[in-house]
């Protein structure tokens, strides 16, 4: 079973947007990790988050250090810079290594979440980069260190990371879109879709998928409430459906 951690952009209010003063990336985010833990869970994939209070900060490395023992580490985050037409999606990926897969790895895994996210929010495009730090974080004599903070903790305790940059919050029409509670469980939904298909899986069927199907395409029943008691008028109505249907 995998295992992911997901860690939400800032904390308490922060980054506001300048264009949609309602709007914070550290609301949104925290928001679409719990959507989107709920989505991956339903594929059977562990979650842990860096974080479970959403006012209390960690230093960014030990945020990235928290996804020891998981299969892939995600930070959740938008956007933002001085031009407000900018809108597209940005996935920072690790910079390429010789010594591990994570990489490729990661690699790969953005190319497809860029993908989703500008087809999820109708996006102008997207981006994968990496960024090398200018300065030796780990002392071992080399320029080869992750400049984000989060990256360069995950990627010292061997986790594929992706830092997922969702639009930009200084476009408007970002902005309002990442603003809504429907489209963030839209875009869980779309993103955990993409991740559990990189792992190999399907979402859970429950035990009376195929009988509900059946009830449903024969119109016998509308496949709402499956875990609601009937009344007795519902009861009635679907034995004649199911009556009629076999006198045909």
């Amino acid at each position: 079973m995998p295992k992911v951690c997901l860690d939400a952009g800032h904390y308490g209010k922060y980054n506001r947007s300048n264009v949609f003063p309602s709007y914070y990336e550290s609301d949104m985010t925290w928001k679409l990790q719990n959507s989107l833990k709920k989505e991956l869970e339903a594929y059977n994939i562990r979650v842990i988050t860096t974080r479970d209070n959403k006012d209390v900060d960690l230093p960014l490395h030990e945020r990235g250090m928290k996804s020891q023992g998981c299969d892939l580490f995600i930070s959740l985050h938008s956007n933002a810079c001085n031009t407000e037409s900018v809108d597209r999606a940005v996935v920072v990926t690790y910079q390429d290594v010789d010594w591990t897969d994570i990489d490729d790895v990661s690699k790969t895994l953005a190319e497809k979440l860029g993908e989703c996210i500008k087809d999820t929010m109708v996006l102008s495009g997207y981006q994968v980069y990496q960024k090398k730090s200018d300065n030796d974080r780990d002392g071992n004599g080399k320029l080869d260190d992750e400049y984000y903070g989060v990256l360069y903790g995950a990627r010292r305790v061997g986790t594929p990371g992706l830092i997922v940059e969702h639009g930009f919050h200084t476009n408007l029409k970002c902005a309002r879109w990442l603003s809504a509670d429907g489209n963030l469980e839209e875009l869980a939904k779309a993103e955990a879709k993409v991740i559990a298909e990189f792992f190999g899986l399907k979402k859970n069927e429950e035990w009376y998928a195929d009988a509900q199907r059946w009830a449903v395409e024969n119109g016998i029943a509308d496949g709402t409430r499956p875990n609601e008691p009937a009344t007795r008028a519902e009861v009635w109505t679907m034995l004649q459906r199911l009556a009629i249907k076999k006198e045909k």
